[in-house]
C-alpha cells in the first residue's frame, strides 16, 4: 500500500519536469535606454521581454497593477521556463509600452528616475519599436560610459573571398561599424558584446575598447536606421583577438582584405564610382 502510495507523487512530478522541459527557455539579460538599463529575460528567438516583476520596476508600479492591467486589456502573454526552472509568464517589451503609455495618458509620471515626461514618451517609443535598435544592450559590466548619438552615412563595401561589410562614417569624418555588422562578418554572433561577462570585460579593457555607447542614425528612403556601433579601430582590435585567440580563419580573412587595400581606400572608390 505505501509502495502504491509513493509512485502516484513519482509520475506527477516526472509529469510535471516534462511539461516545464517543453516550455521555451529563456535567459537573462538587460533591456537599455541611453544609459539607463533595466533586467530582462530574452526568448531563444533573440526577442526580449519581461516579467510582471520586472515591468513593474521599470514602470514603477505594483506587478499586481501590472498583472490585472495586462490581463484585463487581453495583451499578449507567453509562458516560459525561466533560468531557475520555474514556470512564469512573460510579456514583449511592447507590452510595457503599451502600459507606460496609459500611465503617462493618465497624467502619471513614474518617479524611479530622475528625467522628463517627453523622456518617459521616448521610452515608451523605444519599448513599442525594438527593432530600432534601442533594446541590445552591451554588457553593462563594461560598457558603462556615456551615451551618444551620431549621424551616419551608409557604405557597402565588398572584401575578398566574398566578404561583405556595411561600413559607417559619421560626421567628424570616423569610421565606425556597427555591432552585429562586426561580428557576422567573422562569422560570430553579437552575444559576444552582450552576454552579461565579467571576464569578457576584462578581455574588452585589454583590447582597449570604449566604455561609451555609441548610437549611429543613418537616413534612409525607408526612414532613419539605428544601430550600436565601435570604431575601425575598436573592430581591428576585436578581429585580432578572434583570430589569435579564437583561431577565427574568418576574422584572418578580414584583417588580410584590410592590409591589402584599407576601409578608407575602398570607401574612396565607392564615392568615385558615385
Amino acid at each position: 500500500m505505501n509502495r502504491a502510495r509513493n509512485t502516484k507523487p513519482k509520475n506527477k512530478h516526472k509529469h510535471n519536469e516534462q511539461k516545464i522541459s517543453s516550455l521555451p527557455k529563456v535567459t537573462n539579460t538587460y533591456w537599455r535606454w541611453q544609459n539607463y538599463t533595466w533586467a530582462a529575460f530574452q526568448l531563444p528567438t533573440g526577442v526580449k521581454v519581461m516579467s510582471a516583476r520586472k515591468m513593474a520596476l521599470l514602470v514603477d508600479q505594483p506587478k499586481q497593477q501590472v498583472r490585472e492591467f495586462i490581463k484585463s486589456n487581453q495583451l499578449q502573454a507567453i509562458t516560459v521556463e525561466v533560468p531557475n526552472g520555474i514556470e512564469t509568464q512573460v510579456y514583449p517589451l511592447t507590452v510595457g509600452a503599451v502600459y507606460l503609455r496609459n500611465l503617462l495618458s493618465s497624467g502619471y509620471i513614474p518617479k524611479n528616475l530622475p528625467i522628463t515626461p517627453y523622456e518617459w514618451a521616448e521610452i515608451a517609443l523605444a519599448l513599442a519599436n525594438p527593432e530600432l535598435g534601442n533594446s541590445v544592450t552591451l554588457n553593462p559590466c563594461y560598457f558603462t560610459g556615456e551615451y551618444r548619438v551620431v549621424i551616419a552615412k551608409s557604405y557597402q563595401i565588398e572584401l575578398e573571398n566574398n566578404i561583405k561589410l556595411e561600413v559607417l562614417v559619421d560626421s567628424a569624418g570616423e569610421f565606425r561599424i556597427a555591432h552585429n555588422e562586426g561580428l557576422k562578418c567573422i562569422k560570430s554572433t553579437p552575444d559576444w558584446l552582450i552576454q552579461n561577462s565579467q571576464r569578457k570585460a576584462s578581455i574588452f579593457s585589454t583590447l582597449g575598447l570604449s566604455k561609451d555607447n555609441i548610437e549611429c542614425r543613418v537616413q534612409t528612403q525607408d526612414g532613419v536606421r539605428s544601430m550600436y556601433a565601435l570604431t575601425l579601430k575598436e573592430w581591428l582590435s576585436i578581429w585580432e583577438h578572434f583570430a589569435n585567440n579564437h583561431k577565427n580563419q574568418q576574422a584572418t580573412k578580414v584583417l588580410k582584405a584590410l592590409a591589402l587595400k584599407n576601409i578608407q581606400s575602398r570607401i574612396a572608390s565607392l564615392s568615385c564610382q558615385n
